[in-house]
This record gives structure tokens, sequence and C-alpha cells, in this order.
């Protein structure tokens, strides 16, 4: 118990309230919401950046911890857009989509908030390890796959303006 209250001791105030703000939009993303175009684009874009800075920050952009990056990405996005089907509509009108309440955006940014304080706390006790091949293409399969899944929801959802009907599922 020492041991995780002196790592929690030493963690930046910055990193509780990056939490506390995954948590609350998280949380926003459990009700009905009615969202732009550009919004739907931002988030996965921002969740994008963050997992590839987990693997390029530490290791480079070329290599294989990339590849598994890119590999991750591909499997979370695929694993999304064949998930079960949730409804999501497209309103012409205000060009805005209206997106269900989910529980997954916020299980998605607190996942890939726990790998990259996992990775941090890790690395620093063990820096050795970041020249581990095997923790290196973990780290990029994990980022990529978390990333995945987020870009696969939105993508999900900005579909539904390409199909015929206004009311779709997503």
């Amino acid at each position: 118990m020492e041991f995780a209250l002196a790592i929690l001791a030493h963690v930046p105030l910055w990193v509780w309230a990056i939490l506390g703000y995954i948590i609350i939009m998280g949380l926003k993303q459990t009700r009905e919401m009615s969202l732009s175009r550009s919004r739907l684009i931002l988030l996965p874009g921002f969740w994008l950046v963050f997992g590839a800075w987990g693997v390029i920050g530490h290791y480079g952009l070329v290599g294989l911890p990339t590849l598994a990056w890119v590999a991750g990405l591909s499997l979370g996005l695929a694993l999304i857009l064949r998930s079960a089907k949730s409804k999501a509509r497209y309103d012409a009108e205000t060009s805005r989509y209206v997106v269900p309440g989910s529980w997954l955006p916020l299980g998605l940014m607190l996942s890939i908030f726990c790998a990259k304080f996992g990775q941090g706390v890790a690395l620093a006790l063990h820096p050795e390890w970041a020249a581990m091949l095997s923790v290196q293409l973990a780290t990029g399969l994990v980022f990529g796959t978390i990333s995945g899944g987020m870009l696969g929801r939105s993508a999900k959802v900005l579909r539904t303006s390409f199909l015929p009907s206004q009311t779709a599922f997503a």
C-alpha cells in the first residue's frame, strides 16, 4: 500500500485534472447528444494523437512499435464498425448527428488514460523496459486498439449522413 501511495504522491496535479476532465466528458456522453461533424472528428482525432504520443514519444516514429500501433488502430476500428448496432441518426435540417448515450466513450477514454498512466509509472520504475520489444509491441497494440475504437465509433455515426433514410443504425 505504501508503494502505491508513494507513486500516487509523485503524480503531477495536471494528470489528475486530465482524469477529471475525461470523467466529466465521458459521463456527458452517457446521455443522448446532438453533435456537429467537426465534434465527431475532433474527439477521435485527439485520442489518435494521445495514443500515438504514447508510442512515438517513447519508441520513435518508425519501426515495429509504430506498426503495432497501426495494427491496433485497424483492429479497434474493425471491432467497433462490426459491433452490435446502436441507433444514431443524422438530422439534415440542423446538419447535426443525434447520438444515443453510451458508456463506451468513457470506457475507451479511461482505458487509454490508464494505459498511458501505467506506461509512465512502469517506465519510470524500470526505464530499461523501454528497450524491450515485447513492451514496445504491447504498448503500440494497446494504444492503437483503443484509438481505433474511438475512431470507429465516430465513423459509425458519421456514415449515417450518407444513408438514404434520416434514421439509420450506426
